[in-house]
Protein backbone atom coordinates (compact mmCIF):
# COMPACT_ATOMS: atom_id res chain seq x y z
CA UNK A 1 0.00 0.00 0.00
CA UNK A 2 2.91 2.34 0.71
CA UNK A 3 4.08 2.01 -2.88
CA UNK A 4 0.59 2.70 -4.25
CA UNK A 5 0.31 5.89 -2.16
CA UNK A 6 3.69 7.02 -3.41
CA UNK A 7 2.69 6.29 -6.99
CA UNK A 8 -0.47 8.36 -6.63
CA UNK A 9 1.57 11.29 -5.34
CA UNK A 10 3.99 10.94 -8.23
CA UNK A 11 1.26 10.82 -10.84
CA UNK A 12 -0.27 13.96 -9.33
CA UNK A 13 3.06 15.68 -9.75
CA UNK A 14 4.19 15.49 -6.09
CA UNK A 15 7.33 13.38 -6.11
CA UNK A 16 8.26 12.09 -2.67
CA UNK A 17 11.90 12.36 -1.54
CA UNK A 18 13.84 9.25 -0.49
CA UNK A 19 17.21 8.48 1.10
CA UNK A 20 20.05 7.47 -0.35
CA UNK A 21 34.78 -5.54 5.47
CA UNK A 22 37.34 -4.49 5.12
CA UNK A 23 40.07 -2.43 3.50
CA UNK A 24 40.93 -4.33 0.33
CA UNK A 25 43.11 -7.32 1.13
CA UNK A 26 44.95 -7.57 -2.16
CA UNK A 27 46.91 -4.32 -1.95
CA UNK A 28 47.24 -2.27 1.19
CA UNK A 29 47.20 1.07 -0.64
CA UNK A 30 43.58 0.63 -1.80
CA UNK A 31 40.92 2.63 0.03
CA UNK A 32 37.93 0.97 1.69
CA UNK A 33 34.95 0.38 -0.58
CA UNK A 34 32.87 3.13 1.00
CA UNK A 35 35.55 5.69 0.11
CA UNK A 36 36.05 4.31 -3.39
CA UNK A 37 32.34 4.74 -4.06
CA UNK A 38 31.90 8.11 -2.36
CA UNK A 39 31.50 10.04 -5.61
CA UNK A 40 28.78 7.61 -6.68
CA UNK A 41 26.82 7.64 -3.43
CA UNK A 42 26.57 11.43 -3.43
CA UNK A 43 24.94 11.62 -6.86
CA UNK A 44 23.20 8.34 -7.62
CA UNK A 45 20.40 9.32 -9.96
CA UNK A 46 17.71 10.05 -7.34
CA UNK A 47 14.79 10.08 -9.78
CA UNK A 48 15.23 6.53 -11.10
CA UNK A 49 12.75 4.87 -8.72
CA UNK A 50 10.15 7.54 -9.51
CA UNK A 51 10.44 7.04 -13.26
CA UNK A 52 10.31 3.26 -12.77
CA UNK A 53 7.07 3.50 -10.80
CA UNK A 54 5.49 5.74 -13.42
CA UNK A 55 6.61 3.46 -16.25
CA UNK A 56 5.33 0.32 -14.53
CA UNK A 57 1.92 1.89 -13.92
CA UNK A 58 1.42 2.19 -17.70
CA UNK A 59 2.37 -1.39 -18.61
CA UNK A 60 -0.09 -4.18 -19.38
CA UNK A 61 0.35 -7.93 -19.08
CA UNK A 62 -1.12 -10.49 -21.48
CA UNK A 63 -3.30 -13.34 -20.28
CA UNK A 64 -2.36 -16.88 -21.34
CA UNK A 65 -3.88 -20.13 -20.07
CA UNK A 66 -1.78 -21.51 -17.23
CA UNK A 67 -2.16 -25.24 -17.76
CA UNK A 68 1.39 -26.25 -16.97
CA UNK A 69 3.26 -28.72 -19.15
CA UNK A 70 5.67 -29.51 -16.30
CA UNK A 71 5.44 -30.85 -12.77
CA UNK A 72 7.80 -31.56 -9.92
CA UNK A 73 8.33 -35.22 -10.92
CA UNK A 74 9.53 -34.24 -14.40
CA UNK A 75 11.79 -31.54 -13.01
CA UNK A 76 13.36 -33.81 -10.38
CA UNK A 77 14.18 -36.35 -13.10
CA UNK A 78 15.84 -33.61 -15.15
CA UNK A 79 17.74 -32.29 -12.14
CA UNK A 80 19.18 -35.70 -11.24
CA UNK A 81 20.39 -36.15 -14.81
CA UNK A 82 21.95 -32.69 -14.85
CA UNK A 83 23.70 -33.48 -11.57
CA UNK A 84 25.19 -36.63 -13.11
CA UNK A 85 26.40 -34.60 -16.11
CA UNK A 86 28.11 -31.92 -14.00
CA UNK A 87 29.80 -34.47 -11.72
CA UNK A 88 30.86 -36.69 -14.67
CA UNK A 89 32.45 -33.69 -16.36
CA UNK A 90 34.49 -32.63 -13.37
CA UNK A 91 38.16 -33.51 -13.74
CA UNK A 92 40.17 -35.12 -10.96
CA UNK A 93 41.86 -31.78 -10.15
CA UNK A 94 38.47 -30.08 -9.53
CA UNK A 95 38.15 -28.18 -12.81
CA UNK A 96 35.64 -29.11 -15.54
CA UNK A 97 35.43 -30.15 -19.17
CA UNK A 98 34.20 -26.91 -20.71
CA UNK A 99 32.99 -28.20 -24.11
CA UNK A 100 32.19 -31.75 -25.15
CA UNK A 101 31.03 -32.90 -28.60
CA UNK A 102 28.81 -35.85 -27.77
CA UNK A 103 28.58 -37.00 -31.40
CA UNK A 104 32.37 -37.13 -31.94
CA UNK A 105 33.06 -38.03 -28.28
CA UNK A 106 35.72 -35.33 -28.05
CA UNK A 107 36.47 -32.28 -25.93
CA UNK A 108 36.47 -28.96 -27.73
CA UNK A 109 38.36 -25.71 -27.40
CA UNK A 110 40.20 -25.74 -24.08
CA UNK A 111 39.07 -24.17 -20.83
CA UNK A 112 37.04 -21.16 -19.70
CA UNK A 113 37.74 -20.14 -16.09
CA UNK A 114 34.58 -18.05 -15.66
CA UNK A 115 32.21 -20.72 -16.91
CA UNK A 116 33.99 -23.48 -15.03
CA UNK A 117 33.71 -21.41 -11.84
CA UNK A 118 30.00 -21.16 -12.69
CA UNK A 119 29.84 -24.97 -12.86
CA UNK A 120 31.40 -25.11 -9.40
CA UNK A 121 28.70 -22.72 -8.16
CA UNK A 122 26.17 -25.08 -9.72
CA UNK A 123 27.55 -27.93 -7.61
CA UNK A 124 27.22 -25.79 -4.48
CA UNK A 125 23.60 -25.01 -5.39
CA UNK A 126 22.97 -28.73 -5.85
CA UNK A 127 24.54 -29.44 -2.47
CA UNK A 128 22.11 -26.96 -0.91
CA UNK A 129 19.18 -28.53 -2.77
CA UNK A 130 19.89 -32.23 -2.25
CA UNK A 131 23.02 -32.66 -0.19
CA UNK A 132 25.11 -35.80 -0.45
CA UNK A 133 28.64 -36.90 0.36
CA UNK A 134 29.36 -37.22 -3.39
CA UNK A 135 28.35 -33.60 -4.02
CA UNK A 136 30.24 -32.37 -0.97
CA UNK A 137 33.41 -34.06 -2.19
CA UNK A 138 32.94 -32.59 -5.68
CA UNK A 139 32.51 -29.07 -4.28
CA UNK A 140 35.53 -29.49 -2.02
CA UNK A 141 37.61 -30.63 -5.00
CA UNK A 142 36.70 -27.52 -6.96
CA UNK A 143 37.15 -25.04 -4.13
CA UNK A 144 40.40 -26.74 -3.16
CA UNK A 145 41.77 -26.43 -6.69
CA UNK A 146 41.39 -22.66 -6.69
CA UNK A 147 42.73 -22.36 -3.14
CA UNK A 148 45.84 -24.33 -4.13
CA UNK A 149 46.33 -22.42 -7.39
CA UNK A 150 45.94 -18.95 -5.87
CA UNK A 151 49.07 -16.92 -5.49
CA UNK A 152 49.86 -15.47 -2.09
CA UNK A 153 52.47 -12.76 -1.68
CA UNK A 154 52.81 -11.11 1.75
CA UNK A 155 49.07 -11.15 2.38
CA UNK A 156 48.14 -10.19 -1.17
CA UNK A 157 45.93 -12.99 -2.46
CA UNK A 158 45.52 -13.25 -6.22
CA UNK A 159 42.98 -15.68 -7.67
CA UNK A 160 44.09 -18.16 -10.32
CA UNK A 161 44.23 -16.57 -13.81
CA UNK A 162 42.45 -17.98 -16.85
CA UNK A 163 44.39 -20.90 -18.25
CA UNK A 164 44.43 -19.38 -21.74
CA UNK A 165 45.95 -16.06 -20.75
CA UNK A 166 47.28 -13.87 -18.00
CA UNK A 167 44.05 -12.03 -17.13
CA UNK A 168 42.04 -12.75 -14.00
CA UNK A 169 38.42 -11.96 -14.89
CA UNK A 170 35.98 -10.42 -12.46
CA UNK A 171 33.40 -13.10 -13.23
CA UNK A 172 35.77 -15.85 -12.09
CA UNK A 173 36.28 -14.15 -8.73
CA UNK A 174 32.54 -13.55 -8.23
CA UNK A 175 31.49 -17.09 -9.10
CA UNK A 176 34.16 -18.61 -6.88
CA UNK A 177 32.84 -16.43 -4.08
CA UNK A 178 29.28 -17.59 -4.75
CA UNK A 179 30.49 -21.20 -4.75
CA UNK A 180 31.85 -20.85 -1.21
CA UNK A 181 28.82 -18.87 0.02
CA UNK A 182 26.27 -21.41 -1.14
CA UNK A 183 28.43 -24.30 -0.02
CA UNK A 184 28.58 -22.87 3.51
CA UNK A 185 24.82 -22.24 3.35
CA UNK A 186 24.36 -25.99 2.80
CA UNK A 187 25.69 -26.60 6.35
CA UNK A 188 28.34 -29.13 5.30
CA UNK A 189 29.78 -31.43 7.94
CA UNK A 190 33.21 -29.84 8.18
CA UNK A 191 35.51 -28.91 11.05
CA UNK A 192 35.43 -25.41 12.58
CA UNK A 193 38.95 -24.84 11.28
CA UNK A 194 37.98 -25.77 7.73
CA UNK A 195 34.97 -23.47 7.95
CA UNK A 196 37.31 -20.68 9.05
CA UNK A 197 39.69 -21.43 6.15
CA UNK A 198 36.84 -21.30 3.63
CA UNK A 199 35.63 -18.03 5.11
CA UNK A 200 39.14 -16.61 4.78
CA UNK A 201 39.28 -17.75 1.16
CA UNK A 202 35.91 -16.09 0.55
CA UNK A 203 37.11 -12.84 2.13
CA UNK A 204 40.03 -12.75 -0.30
CA UNK A 205 37.57 -12.97 -3.21
CA UNK A 206 35.31 -10.31 -1.70
CA UNK A 207 38.25 -7.97 -1.14
CA UNK A 208 39.32 -8.53 -4.74
CA UNK A 209 35.85 -7.50 -5.94
CA UNK A 210 35.88 -4.40 -3.74
CA UNK A 211 39.22 -3.40 -5.18
CA UNK A 212 37.91 -3.94 -8.71
CA UNK A 213 34.87 -1.68 -8.31
CA UNK A 214 35.14 1.61 -10.15
CA UNK A 215 33.95 4.99 -8.88
CA UNK A 216 30.96 5.01 -11.25
CA UNK A 217 29.58 1.75 -9.83
CA UNK A 218 30.83 -0.73 -12.45
CA UNK A 219 33.41 -3.45 -11.83
CA UNK A 220 36.60 -3.72 -13.82
CA UNK A 221 36.55 -6.48 -16.43
CA UNK A 222 39.61 -8.07 -14.86
CA UNK A 223 43.19 -7.49 -13.89
CA UNK A 224 46.69 -8.56 -14.84
CA UNK A 225 48.43 -10.07 -11.80
CA UNK A 226 51.48 -8.28 -10.39
CA UNK A 227 55.02 -9.26 -11.24
CA UNK A 228 58.22 -8.62 -9.33
CA UNK A 229 58.57 -5.27 -11.07
CA UNK A 230 54.97 -4.21 -11.74
CA UNK A 231 51.87 -3.93 -9.55
CA UNK A 232 48.59 -5.50 -10.62
CA UNK A 233 46.90 -3.62 -13.44
CA UNK A 234 43.14 -3.27 -13.70
CA UNK A 235 41.49 -3.68 -17.10
CA UNK A 236 39.25 -0.66 -16.89
CA UNK A 237 36.44 -1.69 -19.23
CA UNK A 238 33.44 -3.39 -17.62
CA UNK A 239 31.10 -6.24 -18.52
CA UNK A 240 27.34 -6.37 -17.82
CA UNK A 241 27.75 -10.06 -16.95
CA UNK A 242 30.52 -9.39 -14.45
CA UNK A 243 28.78 -6.34 -12.97
CA UNK A 244 25.79 -8.50 -12.09
CA UNK A 245 27.82 -11.49 -10.92
CA UNK A 246 29.95 -9.32 -8.63
CA UNK A 247 26.89 -7.59 -7.16
CA UNK A 248 25.18 -10.93 -6.47
CA UNK A 249 28.29 -12.29 -4.72
CA UNK A 250 28.53 -9.27 -2.43
CA UNK A 251 24.79 -9.32 -1.71
CA UNK A 252 24.77 -13.02 -0.77
CA UNK A 253 27.86 -12.61 1.43
CA UNK A 254 26.19 -9.79 3.34
CA UNK A 255 22.77 -11.43 3.55
CA UNK A 256 23.63 -15.02 4.34
CA UNK A 257 27.06 -14.94 5.99
CA UNK A 258 26.63 -11.83 8.12
CA UNK A 259 29.12 -9.57 6.33
CA UNK A 260 26.97 -6.52 7.05
CA UNK A 261 29.76 -4.00 6.45
CA UNK A 262 29.18 -4.61 2.74
CA UNK A 263 25.59 -3.30 2.78
CA UNK A 264 26.24 0.47 2.29
CA UNK A 265 28.40 -0.22 -0.76
CA UNK A 266 25.87 -2.73 -2.11
CA UNK A 267 23.11 -0.13 -1.94
CA UNK A 268 25.24 2.41 -3.78
CA UNK A 269 26.19 -0.06 -6.48
CA UNK A 270 22.65 -1.38 -6.94
CA UNK A 271 21.34 2.17 -7.52
CA UNK A 272 24.04 2.77 -10.12
CA UNK A 273 23.23 -0.49 -11.91
CA UNK A 274 19.53 0.36 -12.04
CA UNK A 275 20.57 3.50 -13.86
CA UNK A 276 23.03 1.77 -16.19
CA UNK A 277 20.93 -1.25 -17.14
CA UNK A 278 17.26 -0.81 -16.19
CA UNK A 279 16.57 2.73 -17.36
CA UNK A 280 17.46 1.83 -20.99
CA UNK A 281 14.86 -0.96 -20.80
CA UNK A 282 12.15 1.69 -20.44
CA UNK A 283 12.86 3.27 -23.83
CA UNK A 284 10.04 2.24 -26.17
CA UNK A 285 10.87 -0.45 -28.73
CA UNK A 286 14.47 -0.70 -27.53
CA UNK A 287 16.28 -3.96 -26.83
CA UNK A 288 19.70 -2.88 -25.48
CA UNK A 289 22.33 -5.58 -25.80
CA UNK A 290 23.80 -4.93 -22.35
CA UNK A 291 20.39 -5.38 -20.73
CA UNK A 292 20.03 -9.08 -21.54
CA UNK A 293 23.61 -9.75 -20.43
CA UNK A 294 22.87 -8.15 -17.08
CA UNK A 295 19.30 -9.39 -16.72
CA UNK A 296 19.41 -12.60 -14.68
CA UNK A 297 22.30 -11.50 -12.46
CA UNK A 298 20.69 -8.15 -11.78
CA UNK A 299 17.28 -9.68 -11.13
CA UNK A 300 18.70 -12.24 -8.69
CA UNK A 301 20.64 -9.48 -6.90
CA UNK A 302 17.71 -7.07 -6.70
CA UNK A 303 15.41 -9.82 -5.44
CA UNK A 304 17.84 -10.76 -2.67
CA UNK A 305 18.13 -7.09 -1.67
CA UNK A 306 14.36 -6.61 -1.75
CA UNK A 307 13.76 -9.73 0.35
CA UNK A 308 16.38 -8.57 2.86
CA UNK A 309 14.49 -5.31 3.31
CA UNK A 310 17.36 -3.07 2.24
CA UNK A 311 16.76 -0.07 -0.03
CA UNK A 312 13.02 -0.02 0.69
CA UNK A 313 12.66 3.53 -0.64
CA UNK A 314 14.18 2.56 -3.99
CA UNK A 315 11.33 0.19 -4.97
CA UNK A 316 13.36 -2.71 -6.29
CA UNK A 317 10.09 -4.67 -6.36
CA UNK A 318 8.86 -2.35 -9.12
CA UNK A 319 12.28 -2.52 -10.77
CA UNK A 320 12.06 -6.31 -10.98
CA UNK A 321 8.64 -6.13 -12.65
CA UNK A 322 9.89 -3.55 -15.16
CA UNK A 323 12.80 -5.84 -16.02
CA UNK A 324 10.47 -8.83 -16.46
CA UNK A 325 8.10 -6.82 -18.64
CA UNK A 326 11.00 -5.73 -20.85
CA UNK A 327 12.28 -9.32 -21.11
CA UNK A 328 8.88 -10.67 -22.18
CA UNK A 329 7.61 -7.92 -24.48
CA UNK A 330 10.64 -5.98 -25.77
CA UNK A 331 13.26 -8.70 -25.82
CA UNK A 332 10.56 -11.27 -26.69
CA UNK A 333 12.31 -14.04 -24.81
CA UNK A 334 9.64 -16.64 -25.64
CA UNK A 335 10.38 -16.36 -29.37
CA UNK A 336 14.07 -17.32 -29.00
CA UNK A 337 14.97 -20.69 -30.56
CA UNK A 338 18.07 -21.35 -28.46
CA UNK A 339 18.56 -22.29 -24.82
CA UNK A 340 17.58 -19.21 -22.78
CA UNK A 341 17.29 -20.92 -19.40
CA UNK A 342 19.54 -18.25 -17.89
CA UNK A 343 16.66 -15.77 -18.21
CA UNK A 344 14.59 -17.99 -15.90
CA UNK A 345 17.16 -17.44 -13.14
CA UNK A 346 15.85 -13.88 -13.05
CA UNK A 347 12.19 -14.56 -13.86
CA UNK A 348 11.64 -17.16 -11.14
CA UNK A 349 12.54 -14.88 -8.21
CA UNK A 350 10.45 -12.15 -9.86
CA UNK A 351 7.52 -14.55 -9.97
CA UNK A 352 7.79 -14.98 -6.20
CA UNK A 353 7.47 -11.23 -5.79
CA UNK A 354 4.68 -10.86 -8.37
CA UNK A 355 2.51 -13.42 -6.59
CA UNK A 356 2.31 -10.98 -3.68
CA UNK A 357 2.08 -7.71 -5.59
CA UNK A 358 0.65 -8.13 -9.10
CA UNK A 359 -1.51 -11.15 -9.98
CA UNK A 360 -1.65 -10.30 -13.71
CA UNK A 361 2.14 -10.15 -13.85
CA UNK A 362 2.46 -13.36 -11.84
CA UNK A 363 0.14 -15.30 -14.18
CA UNK A 364 1.96 -14.12 -17.29
CA UNK A 365 5.41 -14.76 -15.83
CA UNK A 366 4.33 -18.27 -14.78
CA UNK A 367 3.17 -19.00 -18.34
CA UNK A 368 6.48 -17.74 -19.76
CA UNK A 369 8.48 -19.85 -17.30
CA UNK A 370 6.56 -23.02 -18.11
CA UNK A 371 6.86 -22.37 -21.85
CA UNK A 372 10.60 -21.73 -21.82
CA UNK A 373 11.45 -24.46 -19.33
CA UNK A 374 9.48 -27.06 -21.31
CA UNK A 375 11.47 -26.22 -24.42
CA UNK A 376 14.68 -26.22 -22.41
CA UNK A 377 14.04 -29.78 -21.23
CA UNK A 378 13.75 -30.82 -24.89
CA UNK A 379 17.42 -29.76 -25.18
CA UNK A 380 18.60 -32.17 -22.46
CA UNK A 381 20.39 -35.28 -23.70
CA UNK A 382 18.53 -38.27 -22.29
CA UNK A 383 16.15 -35.97 -20.45
CA UNK A 384 12.40 -36.45 -19.86
CA UNK A 385 11.48 -34.38 -22.96
CA UNK A 386 14.43 -35.39 -25.19
CA UNK A 387 12.18 -37.40 -27.53
CA UNK A 388 10.66 -34.10 -28.62
CA UNK A 389 14.03 -33.21 -30.20
CA UNK A 390 14.68 -35.21 -33.43
CA UNK A 391 18.43 -34.45 -33.26
CA UNK A 392 18.78 -36.00 -29.80
CA UNK A 393 16.41 -38.82 -30.68
CA UNK A 394 18.45 -39.71 -33.76
CA UNK A 395 21.75 -39.74 -31.82
CA UNK A 396 20.94 -41.96 -28.89
CA UNK A 397 23.83 -42.28 -26.44
CA UNK A 398 24.84 -43.77 -23.11
CA UNK A 399 27.95 -41.58 -22.85
CA UNK A 400 28.18 -40.35 -19.21
CA UNK A 401 29.84 -37.16 -20.44
CA UNK A 402 26.68 -36.41 -22.45
CA UNK A 403 23.69 -37.77 -20.53
CA UNK A 404 21.98 -34.97 -18.63
CA UNK A 405 23.76 -32.15 -20.48
CA UNK A 406 21.80 -29.32 -22.12
CA UNK A 407 22.39 -28.19 -25.71
CA UNK A 408 22.72 -24.55 -26.70
CA UNK A 409 20.33 -25.05 -29.62
CA UNK A 410 18.37 -28.01 -31.01
CA UNK A 411 21.01 -29.24 -33.50
CA UNK A 412 24.34 -28.27 -31.94
CA UNK A 413 26.25 -31.35 -30.67
CA UNK A 414 28.63 -29.34 -28.45
CA UNK A 415 27.66 -29.49 -24.79
CA UNK A 416 28.97 -26.45 -22.91
CA UNK A 417 29.19 -26.74 -19.13
CA UNK A 418 27.62 -23.29 -18.60
CA UNK A 419 24.41 -24.09 -20.49
CA UNK A 420 23.86 -27.09 -18.24
CA UNK A 421 24.67 -25.07 -15.12
CA UNK A 422 22.16 -22.32 -16.02
CA UNK A 423 19.49 -24.84 -17.02
CA UNK A 424 20.04 -26.83 -13.84
CA UNK A 425 19.78 -23.71 -11.68
CA UNK A 426 16.53 -22.78 -13.44
CA UNK A 427 15.16 -26.24 -12.60
CA UNK A 428 16.19 -25.84 -8.94
CA UNK A 429 14.47 -22.45 -8.71
CA UNK A 430 11.39 -23.78 -10.53
CA UNK A 431 11.06 -26.63 -8.03
CA UNK A 432 11.32 -24.18 -5.14
CA UNK A 433 9.20 -21.31 -6.50
CA UNK A 434 6.62 -22.58 -8.98
CA UNK A 435 6.23 -26.37 -9.04
CA UNK A 436 6.80 -27.03 -5.34
CA UNK A 437 3.31 -28.50 -4.96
Amino acid sequence: MRRERLLNEILRGKPTAFSQSIVIGIFFFIYPWSLCCQSVSESVYPQDSISILKYLSLQKWDHHPTEFQLNSTILKTSLNLAQSFIVSNQKSDGTFIYKYDWIKHSTKGGDDAVREAGALWGLSLLQRQQSSLMLQEAVERGIGFYANQSKDDVGKTIAVPDSNGNTVKCGTIALLGLSIIDYLRSNPEISPQHYKNLNTQLDSYLNTLLWMETKDGHFAYGFIPPTRSLPAQLISKSSPYYDGEALLCLVEAAKYLGKKDLIPGIETTAKAMVHFYVKPMMVENQDPDDAIKFYQWGAMSFWEIEEAGWMSSDHLDATLLVMAHWLIYNHQIVSKKINVAQSLEGLLPTYQLARKENRDAADEIAWVIDNILSRTLALQVGGPFSNQNPFIRDHSTVDPHAIGGFLRDPINPVLRIDFTQHSMHAVILALDDLYFH
